[in-house]
């Protein structure tokens, strides 16, 4: 029978430009496409006949299109993941094997279509712009998205989800098809919003779902390279939706296969010996073009090789957000961390509209976060409680060991973020210990933690 190497076709073209594109030659497409990362039920609930895995007509067509394009990395790992499922090569020819009717399909997993004319288009939503309606169905929407794609992640968070959002259970969802489940849905997002922006999760979803989410991003421009004219208006349509949110949307198109002109040259490993492990951040895998002569090998690169890092001081966290400054890389493939902010500005833009300080006053309130971890203003009794004052010192003794002395939080009018927590510094002699105020029950701390690292993770 021979092996699964024997049965797939060696690829002599040279490669489209498209095979580097970030989202068109990204794992997480297979992973869609191929690995079945969408639950079954939740496509079902959009109500679509559609089907992912590595024995469907999806998987082989993103197969075929890579090697249509010469990508011979990624045909020869989906092409070897399809053998065996079905027990043979996916026959390819001149096409990626998919009609209209397949496409259409596709179209409606990723994002609803646009109203048929300008005039009718409705303007993109807010959260404050809800109406009773739609702010059922996008947090319905928006919890069967986190219950299908990280159900075991958040399952301690749902039943605060719901003390919080009674609302989403008006909405019957058991079998019930959701007119905006896709995965670029603006409601999912919008839903998303209202809950991140409460409750401190351990994952954030937004990065994953909506507009701005990785799923989104990778099967809208799937779509537009192997399906163009349907994913043109929905790609439109969903950059206005991440305006002012996250960076324009710029996907890459087909481009057939130049040929190659590495033909009579041999390289000391195969296309596919290079991955993670044995090339790791930010060292780079380079696929070559094979359209001249010096590109006709897969290599590992390592552009920062010589780079000298500079030292970061990072600046303090500063009122009223009181954000930590972390270094940190924001890529990977960075060659050097940066001073990042667990609050982006992408994130922040995510918020509702913050109250003045003068309306706060005017209650007898401040401008601050609700927690640690939260990106948003409200009106709240203090100051300090966006401060994580876990790991401050809690008694003289902490601060004597290092030859200084405990000087409390000043919680009552801070001047800075520093003075929310007690804090070991220079001082005539120890002042009498005195736990934070800032304390909560175990599980606040928890999520305390939890958004923290949260917040963290999405600088990566």
């Amino acid at each position: 029978a021979g092996s699964v190497g024997d049965k797939i076709k060696e690829i002599f073209t040279g490669a489209s430009s498209t095979c580097t594109n970030k989202y068109f030659s990204s794992p997480y497409l297979k992973q869609i496409l191929c690995d079945n990362l969408v639950p079954q039920k939740y496509i079902d609930k959009i109500g679509i006949n559609l089907q992912f895995g590595a024995n469907t007509t999806w998987c082989a067509g993103l197969a075929c299109t890579y090697r249509l394009m010469g990508c011979a990395e990624q045909t020869y790992d989906i092409e070897a993941e399809i053998i065996k499922a079905t027990g043979k090569a996916e026959d390819c020819g001149t096409n990626v094997g998919l009609d209209d009717e397949d496409c259409a399909t596709f179209a409606k997993f990723v994002a609803k279509a646009p109203a048929a004319s300008k005039r009718s288009e409705p303007e993109r939503l807010t959260v404050e712009s809800l109406t009773a309606d739609q702010r059922e169905e996008a947090l319905a929407s928006a919890v069967v998205a986190m219950e299908q794609f990280f159900g075991e992640e958040l399952k301690d968070n749902f039943d605060e989800i719901h003390a919080m959002f009674p609302e989403a259970r008006k909405r019957d969802t058991g079998n019930a098809i959701l007119e905006q489940l896709q995965v670029c849905s603006e409601l999912i997002g919008l839903g998303l919003q209202l809950i991140e922006g409460a409750i401190n999760l351990p994952v954030n979803v937004s990065d994953h779902l909506g507009p701005c989410g990785t799923i989104c991003n990778v099967g809208l421009c799937a779509l537009n390279v192997m399906c163009a004219s349907h994913a043109e208006p929905l790609l439109k349509r969903v950059n206005a939706l991440r305006s002012g949110l996250c960076d324009e949307l710029h996907c890459a198109k087909f481009i057939k296969a130049p040929p190659s002109v590495c033909q009579e040259q041999t390289c000391d490993v195969e296309i596919g010996h290079y991955n993670t492990d044995n090339c790791p951040p930010p060292k780079t895998i380079h696929q070559p073009s094979k359209t001249t002569i010096d590109d006709c090998c897969e290599k590992c690169e390592d552009l920062c090789a010589g780079q000298q890092c500079p030292e970061l001081t990072c600046p303090e966290p500063e009122l009223p957000l009181c954000a930590s400054v972390i270094p940190a890389k924001n890529d990977p493939y960075a060659c050097c961390p940066q001073c990042l902010s667990t609050c982006p500005g992408e994130k922040i833009a995510q918020c509702p509209p913050a109250p003045t300080e003068a309306e706060c006053q005017q209650k007898g309130l401040v401008l601050a976060p609700s927690r640690p971890g939260d990106c948003c203003l409200s009106c709240q009794p203090g100051k300090c409680a966006g401060m994580d004052c876990r790991n401050a010192p809690q008694t003289a003794q902490e601060c004597a060991a290092q030859g200084l002395v405990l000087i409390q939080a000043n919680l009552e009018s801070p001047n800075s973020c520093v003075e929310c927590c007690n804090r070991c510094g220079q001082g005539a002699a120890p002042q009498t210990d005195k736990p934070n105020l800032i304390e909560g029950s175990a599980s606040t701390m928890t999520l305390a933690l939890f958004a923290v690292l949260a917040a963290i993770a999405t600088l990566f």
